[in-house]
């Protein structure tokens, strides 16, 4: 019986990679992405294209997100946890798949990020990823779920599906990559301090002007970015470039 499972097991990854080789929309991707996760018996997962720089610092981010928690992502990106995270850190270093649990063993998170991952349900998890041709993007997917680690069989699978995996990320990505709107030097100093986690009275001071044209700027700013907040905000601007990681 149990090889049976085995078998059926195979030739469902056999399948997905080739679903995977054939898929031209991001959303036949996360669909995909989805039957991923639940072969890796994993109940979030996202995919990300890091474009990096000589000292593999991310220049510009895009996301693919099947099932990560939103407020996780917004927290994530407005309190800079990927500069605390070591499984980010461990990626842009070496590459390969991490087992979270093995990483955090060897390079303790923080309390703060590792409380609001625990909440979140990012208890567990395997990150894996490949470098493009030109060695100037990486692809990344993290397969995470609650309790118990990742069996040596999940990682084997989660080895079999990465290729294809990266390959249509590159693919899909360079295809809807997000072109940057046209923004005055205002709007790009004002994007910048809300980056900063500046609050529109104190921006309105940075720039010498009143907190309502500042909030005016930003209202701008938000316009020309299609978006509604500062989170979404700073998420848009990092996937265009506008702004670089710190």
């Amino acid at each position: 019986m149990q090889k049976f499972h085995e078998s059926q097991t195979f030739l469902a990854s056999a399948r997905i990679c080739q679903e995977l080789t054939a898929c031209e929309s991001s959303d036949h991707f996360l669909t995909i992405l989805g039957e991923c996760a639940a072969l890796l018996k994993a109940d979030k997962v996202i995919a990300l294209r890091l474009c990096t720089d000589s000292a593999e610092t991310p220049q510009q981010i895009n996301v693919l997100n099947h099932s990560y928690p939103q407020e996780w992502l917004d927290l994530y990106v407005s309190k800079s946890l990927g500069n605390r995270d070591p499984i980010l850190q461990s990626h842009l270093r070496n590459g390969g798949i991490h087992d979270w649990k093995e990483v955090f063993e060897k390079n303790p998170p923080d309390p703060e990020f590792l409380a609001l991952a625990t909440y979140f349900g990012l208890e567990s998890g395997l990150t894996h990823g490949l470098t493009d041709a030109a060695r100037a993007c990486k692809s990344l997917v993290s397969f995470a779920r609650k309790g118990l680690g990742f069996e040596s069989r999940e990682k084997f699978l989660c080895e079999l599906l990465i290729a294809p995996i990266h390959l249509a990320i590159m693919r899909l990505i360079g295809k809807q990559a997000t072109e940057a709107p046209s923004l005055t030097e205002r709007e790009m100093e004002v994007l910048h301090w809300i980056f900063q986690g500046k609050t529109s009275w104190e921006i309105g001071k940075l720039l010498d002007v009143s907190e309502r044209t500042a909030k005016f700027h930003t209202s701008n700013l938000f316009r020309k970015l299609q978006v509604n907040n500062r989170a979404q905000a700073i998420g848009i601007a990092l996937e265009c470039g506008l702004i670089k990681p710190t």
